[in-house]
């Protein structure tokens, strides 16, 4: 539960590049519902709703959040090595 509370919001503001912690946790609970209702409605319109599958598109929209904030800083630190 926790998960589908917090998880999806605080990717979101990896995305967004908030730093601040309080921010962060402002923001996580608004926007992870946001997108897990878009995802139940979404799933019920077509008619094919199983909270497995809504669950599985979370955790994929999460983890896809994730690893494109991770990136962004990778790519600043190598430019940093490879003008330095």
């Amino acid at each position: 539960m926790l998960f589908l509370l917090f998880g999806p919001g605080l990717a979101i503001a990896v995305l967004l590049q908030i730093r601040d912690p309080f921010q962060q946790l402002a923001l996580a609970p608004a926007t992870s519902l946001a997108l897990d209702t878009i995802v139940a409605v979404t799933l019920l319109h077509i008619q094919i709703y199983s909270y497995e599958l809504a669950f599985a598109i979370t955790a994929v929209a999460l983890v896809l959040g994730v690893l494109r904030g991770l990136r962004a800083p990778l790519a600043e630190s190598r430019s940093r090595r490879a003008n330095a």
